[in-house]
């Protein structure tokens, strides 16, 4: 089968969701399928084009059945603005479709990118080729929209967005999203496409992020005590991440020099958290970029509890690919999600951490204090994490799954 990809990342990116879309195209050329991968020019996280990369119309990777096709688009910019994240979407969804228009009709189009544009025009390609499409979704819009307070739920846009997406879904032969909860959130707006939908988890190559004896040297490099207790938030501060709150749950802890936060990552939020920080003299406090790749393991497994923050009455719509990387890591997870969030249910049903109340620093900064006080707890909640990921987050298990989705259209 012949399988053309319009992925919204890509590697050598670092975002889970890159690496994941590298993983499905090459599970297909190991099934024997022939892929063409349409991706944006290396951008992320920064927003910016990646060092030694020079970017055109498009630049393509050719190698036996696999191709990737980088196609020019509209650069995010760290600050990531409404406007430019607007280009963005709809300059490469038009440029991908013209770069895959000359190279003739696929058996099998397979779309993750940002809707509504990108995605749009994407479905609209597929109509045109008369082949089925793959929807994957990995966060539900306008919903997701919604809980990070972009939109309003009831609001005229958010109605006439989420009929766009069903006109995007009903045109589609397969719809893939992330969880469970995103089926029923799915399923409640629109019934009558349920019958398409298929559950796959994200995933995780559990051999590559696990945990490591070499925390200790991690925290040797950065500075960091051997004997402080270390909570580690690692992830996009974006909006929907509710990362502001770390600022409150360090005044909580400014007088317990035993705990330590440090927060990994790159969004909108950042530079604001930062300034309030030193103004504030939060010296338990301390921001890094993201790490490369490699040194991703050895971050985690430096830490003895990992936070997981969501914005109040948000994470319902989307699971946080950090989730999936602190359970491989084998840590305890202070979540601060709503109780109807994937998040909140994943943390409830495998043992590994401790749920709190969202928007509720103080609570999150006496998770912190209990775990700090009761290394068995920390011991017991590690194991738990691991099993749990290798039990339900497994690489093997998605790309099987997805492998009986193309099974199914060929």
């Amino acid at each position: 089968m012949r399988i053309a990809f319009i992925s919204a990342v890509f590697t050598p990116e670092r975002e889970p969701a890159a690496v994941m879309a590298a993983q499905l195209a090459g599970r297909w050329i190991r099934d024997g399928h022939q892929v063409e991968v349409y991706c944006p020019f290396p951008n992320r996280p920064e927003g910016r084009l990646r060092a030694g990369w020079k970017r055109g119309v498009r630049q393509v990777e050719s190698r036996g059945n696999f191709t990737v096709i980088r196609c020019w688009h509209w650069l995010v910019g760290r600050d990531r603005r409404i406007w430019n994240r607007l280009l963005e979407n709809a300059s490469f969804g038009m440029s991908a479709v013209l770069q895959a228009l000359p190279r003739g009709r696929p058996d099998l189009l397979v779309i993750s990118t940002w809707p509504f544009a990108a995605a749009g025009l994407a479905v609209l390609l597929a109509k045109w080729w008369r082949i089925p499409a793959i929807y994957y979704v990995q966060d539900l819009y306008p919903e997701a929209a919604v809980e990070a307070g972009m939109l309003r739920a009831g609001h005229s846009i958010t109605r006439l967005l989420t009929a766009f997406d069903r006109c995007l879904c009903r045109s589609s032969a397969r719809i893939v999203l992330a969880s469970e909860t995103m089926r029923e959130i799915f399923t409640r707006s629109r019934p009558d496409l349920a019958r398409k939908v298929t559950v796959i988890d994200n995933w995780i190559d559990a051999d590559e992020i696990k945990p490591l004896a070499a925390g200790d040297e991690w925290r040797r490099e950065h500075g960091i005590g051997e004997r402080v207790f270390l909570a580690t938030f690692a992830g996009n501060l974006g909006l929907l991440s509710g990362a502001g709150i770390l600022i409150r749950v360090a005044e909580y802890l400014r007088d317990r020099p035993d705990i330590f936060l440090l927060c990994v990552g790159e969004g909108v939020l950042k530079r604001g958290m930062a300034a309030e920080a030193a103004r504030r003299g939060l010296a338990n406090l301390r921001f890094l970029p993201f790490q490369p790749r490699e040194s991703i393991a050895r971050m985690h497994s430096a830490a003895d509890a990992l936070i997981l923050t969501l914005r109040p009455g948000g994470g319902s719509a989307c699971v946080p690919s950090k989730l999936i990387t602190y359970l491989a890591a084998g840590r305890p997870v202070v979540c601060s999600a709503s109780p109807e969030s994937e998040s909140h249910a994943v943390i409830r049903r495998s043992g590994a951490g401790i749920n709190v109340a969202p928007g509720n620093p103080r609570a999150i900064a006496n998770a912190l204090a209990a775990l700090a006080r009761d290394r068995d707890a920390v011991e017991r909640m590690s194991l738990a994490a691991r099993s749990y990921c290798i039990g339900h987050f497994t690489a093997d298990r998605a790309l099987m799954e997805f492998g009986r989705v193309l099974h199914s259209l060929s």
